[in-house]
C-alpha cells in the first residue's frame, strides 16, 4: 500500500471524527458538555475551502457542516491524486 493512501485514510478518519463531534456536542451525546467550538477541528480539516463560507450568506448549520464535509471530500480527492501522480512520476524516473 502507498504511503499516499495511508494518509488519505488516517485525513478520512480524522474528517469523520470531526463531523461526528458536532452533532455529539451540540445534542449532548455520551455526557458531551455542549460546546459552541465543536465544528473548529471541521473547519481546518476543511481548510482552504472552509474559509468560503466567510462570503457565502448564513444558510444554516447543516448547509456549513455539508460546505465543510465538501471540502474535506476534495481534500481527501487530492492527496489521492497527487499520490498517484507523485507515484507515476516516480515510475518513470526509476
Amino acid at each position: 500500500m502507498r504511503i499516499s493512501r495511508v494518509i488519505a485514510a488516517i485525513y478520512g478518519f480524522l474528517c469523520v471524527a470531526a463531523l461526528l463531534l458536532i452533532p455529539a456536542s451540540l445534542g449532548g451525546w455520551f455526557g458531551m458538555a455542549r460546546d459552541p467550538l465543536a465544528g473548529i477541528y471541521a473547519i481546518v480539516l476543511g481548510a482552504p475551502w472552509s474559509y468560503i463560507l466567510n462570503f457565502l450568506p448564513t444558510l444554516g448549520i447543516w448547509f456549513n457542516v455539508a460546505a465543510v464535509a465538501l471540502g474535506m471530500v476534495m481534500n481527501f480527492l487530492i492527496i489521492l491524486v497527487a499520490g498517484d501522480l507523485l507515484a507515476r512520476l516516480r515510475r518513470a524516473v526509476l
